[in-house]
Formats: C-alpha cells, sequence, structure tokens
C-alpha cells in the first residue's frame, strides 16, 4: 500500500469497522490466505453487498482488478491511521 503505508509502519485498525469509499481496510486476501490492507474504491456496480478495493501503488500487488470484489462481510476492519516505523528500528 506505498506510499500510504510503508514497509515496517503499524496501523491502528478498527476491529469490525464498516468499509466505504476511500477507506482502508483489513480482509483476508481471497487467494493467497493472508491479512491484506486496499482501499475500497466503490460498491461492486453488479452486486452492491460487495466492495472493489484497490491498491494505492498500481505497480505493486494485487487487488480487485486480479481477484473479483470482496463481500461485505469480508471486511475485518479499518485503518484508523498509521504509525510510521521508529527511524531507530532495525
Amino acid at each position: 500500500m506505498e506510499p500510504t503505508l510503508r514497509d515496517g509502519d503499524l496501523a491502528l485498525v478498527w476491529w469490525g469497522g464498516s468499509a466505504a469509499p476511500g477507506r482502508l481496510v483489513v480482509f483476508t486476501h481471497p487467494v493467497e490466505g493472508v491479512l491484506t490492507v486496499k482501499r475500497v474504491a466503490r460498491p461492486d456496480p453488479d452486486d452492491p453487498s460487495r466492495w472493489w478495493v484497490e491498491r494505492d501503488n498500481a505497480h505493486v500487488g494485487s487487488d480487485s482488478w486480479s481477484f473479483g470484489s470482496i463481500a461485505g462481510d469480508a471486511v475485518l476492519g479499518r485503518v484508523l491511521t498509521r504509525l510510521p516505523r521508529s527511524p531507530r528500528a532495525g
């Protein structure tokens, strides 16, 4: 999700938070099975109970263009803010 989230950043997540266009949400990647953060773009035009999610960096990663929309109940939470990595870390 660079440039919004960078490697090593922490994300403060409201678990159970809802999806809405423009929000960053956490869900389980439908193909890879790992927790994933993506930006909600819009409701799926074919199924308004599903969400179209996209990445902030068009050159890296996957999003609804590759795996399709996600169910509304697949959203586990929404990102409230990012906590930048410490320059002293690592």
